[in-house]
C-alpha cells in the first residue's frame, strides 16, 4: 500500500507502483536520470488518438439518436456479448467532451453517484463538477476531437499525472529525475505544428519518429508500444481482498460510500464475468477505493 503514500494530497494510480519500484533499484546506483515523460503528450503519442477515431466511425453507422433508442430496450440483449452490444451503445451517445470525460477518468459520473454514499452526494454538486475539466482546461464546445485530447493530455494528465508520480516516487528516494521532452520551447514549436503532421491515429508520435529515423534502427523506432502497468489482480493476491472488506465493515467507509454499491464492484470482478479490458477498469475503481480507505485508516485515523 506504499504507493498512496503518507502525507500531501492521494496519488492511487497503479502505474505509480512500477514506478516507485525501478527508482528504488537506482537508488544508491546513480544519483540523476532521464526520463521520456511528456513525449506521448507533446507528440501526441498516446492510442486515445485510435480509439476517439474508431469512436466516430462508430458514430457513423450508429447514430446517437439510433443508440439511445435502443438502449432503452436493452434488456433484450441478454445474450452471449451482450455487454459490447451495450457499451456500444453507450459509446455511440458520447460527445467529445463525453470521450474525454467517460474514457480518461476512472470513474464515470454516473458511477460516482451510484458509488458515493448519499450524505456525501448532498454536499456535492456533481452537475458543476461534471463541467471540472472542461472549465480547468477551457475546453470549447466546438472543438476537434484530437484538439481536445491533447489540450486533456498536456494540461491535464501531463502536470497532474505523469509529472507526479516521478516526482512523489524520485523525491523519496533522493534520486534527481530531469525530463528532456517537457521543454516550453520545443512545446511552443510543436503549437505551430499543422495538425496533419502532429495527429496520425494509425502511427502514434509521428513528427518525432519522422526526425528520429536518421538516428535509430526502424525496428527500435516502430516497435509495438508497451505500457508501463502493473497487473494489478496478481499483484495484490488473495490476502488483498479480506483486507478491502475489513476496511469495508470495520471503519467509517459508510460515510463515504455506499458499502453495498461497492461489494456489487467487486462481485462483478469476482465473478469472472468480464471482458479483460472492464476486468482491468473495474481492478483499477476498486484499487483507488482501497487507497483511499487505506489511508483514512492508516493516516487521518492516526492523527484525529
Amino acid at each position: 500500500m506504499t504507493a498512496s503514500g503518507s502525507s500531501g494530497p492521494r496519488f492511487a494510480s497503479p502505474s505509480a507502483i512500477a514506478v516507485h519500484s525501478v527508482i528504488a533499484a537506482m537508488k544508491g546506483q546513480v544519483k540523476c536520470v532521464l526520463s521520456g515523460d511528456g513525449a506521448d503528450e507533446i507528440f501526441a503519442g498516446y492510442d486515445d488518438y485510435a480509439r476517439y477515431r474508431r469512436l466516430q466511425r462508430l458514430k457513423l453507422v450508429l447514430p446517437g439518436a439510433v443508440a439511445g433508442r435502443l438502449a432503452a430496450g436493452q434488456r433484450f440483449l441478454r445474450f452471449p456479448g451482450g455487454d459490447r452490444v451495450r457499451r456500444a451503445l453507450e459509446l455511440a451517445q458520447w460527445s467529445d467532451l463525453d470521450f474525454i470525460y467517460g474514457d480518461k477518468g476512472f470513474f464515470a459520473f454516473a458511477q460516482q453517484s451510484a458509488l458515493l454514499a448519499p450524505q456525501v452526494l448532498e454536499r456535492l454538486d456533481l452537475e458543476h463538477e461534471s463541467l471540472y475539466l472542461r472549465d480547468k482546461l477551457h475546453l470549447p464546445d466546438g472543438g476537434s476531437g484530437f484538439d481536445l485530447l491533447y489540450r486533456f493530455h498536456v494540461l491535464q494528465q501531463l502536470p497532474d499525472y505523469m509529472l507526479t508520480k516521478t516526482d512523489r516516487a524520485s523525491m523519496g528516494h533522493s534520486v534527481e529525475v530531469r525530463v528532456p521532452y517537457v521543454d516550453h520551447v520545443l512545446f511552443e514549436l510543436l503549437c505551430r505544428a499543422p495538425a496533419a503532421a502532429k495527429f496520425d491515429a494509425d502511427e502514434p508520435k509521428p513528427l518525432l519518429k519522422r526526425v528520429l529515423e536518421r538516428h535509430l534502427p526502424r525496428e527500435v523506432l516502430y516497435r509495438a508500444k508497451q505500457g508501463f502497468a502493473v497487473h494489478l489482480e496478481a499483484f495484490v493476491g488473495e490476502a488483498f481482498w479480506p483486507y478491502f472488506g475489513s476496511m469495508l465493515h470495520e471503519g467509517p467507509a459508510a460515510e463515504y460510500f455506499d458499502v453495498a454499491a461497492v461489494e456489487r464492484l467487486v462481485h462483478r470482478l469476482r465473478s469472472g464475468s468480464l471482458v479483460t479490458t472492464e476486468r482491468i477498469r473495474v481492478m483499477y475503481q476498486i484499487w483507488i477505493l482501497a487507497m483511499f480507505l487505506h489511508w483514512q485508516r492508516r493516516v487521518l485515523a492516526a492523527t484525529s
